[in-house]
C-alpha cells in the first residue's frame, strides 16, 4: 500500500483502487501528482483499476484547466480505468449543489468507463466493487481512510 500526505490531498493505494481525499483546492500540482499514482498502479496492475474521490467539507470545484487535465488523464487510461466514483461527503446545500454539478458535468461527457457520484463512501465503494467485478477488500479501504482524512473530517 502506497500512502502520500499533502495539505491539499491524502492518498492511498489500494491494490487495484486507488482512494484520494481531497483536503482542500484540486490543484494543477496535486492532479499531476494523482495522476503518476494513478498511471503507475494502471501499469502494474493486470486488472482495471478503480478510482475513488472523497471531497472533504467545502473544497472548492476545481478550474476549468484542472477539470481538463483530470478529463486527459482519465482518456489516456483508457480501458485500464475501471470506473470512477467521486465522494462529495456533507448533508447541506453545498454537498447537494456540488454533487449535482460533478454529476451534469459527468451527463454532457462522454463515458468510457462507469462514474457516479456519492455522498457516503459506503455506496461509493459498493459501486467500485459492482464496476470493477474484482474482489475489492472494503474494510481494509474504509479503516485506511482516518490516516487520510483532516481532523476535523
Amino acid at each position: 500500500m502506497s500512502t502520500q500526505l499533502h495539505d491539499e490531498f491524502a492518498l492511498r493505494v489500494f491494490g487495484p483502487v486507488v482512494v484520494v481525499v481531497w483536503r482542500g483546492a484540486v490543484t494543477a500540482d496535486a492532479v499531476t501528482a494523482v495522476e503518476r499514482v494513478l498511471e503507475g498502479t494502471a501499469a502494474r496492475s493486470t486488472q482495471p483499476i478503480a478510482f475513488v474521490t472523497i471531497a472533504q467539507f467545502k473544497a472548492p470545484v476545481p478550474d476549468a484547466a484542472v477539470r481538463e487535465r483530470i478529463v486527459e488523464c482519465y482518456a489516456r487510461l483508457g480501458p485500464k480505468l475501471g470506473c470512477v466514483a467521486q465522494v462529495v461527503e456533507g448533508d447541506g446545500f453545498w454537498a447537494c449543489a456540488a454533487r449535482c454539478f460533478i454529476a451534469g458535468i459527468g451527463m454532457l461527457s462522454t463515458r468510457e468507463r462507469p462514474m457516479a457520484v456519492f455522498g457516503d463512501v459506503a455506496a461509493a465503494l459498493e459501486f467500485t466493487v459492482k464496476s470493477l467485478g474484482a474482489h475489492v477488500d472494503r474494510g481494509t479501504i474504509v479503516d485506511g481512510l482516518g490516516e487520510l482524512r483532516c481532523p476535523a473530517g
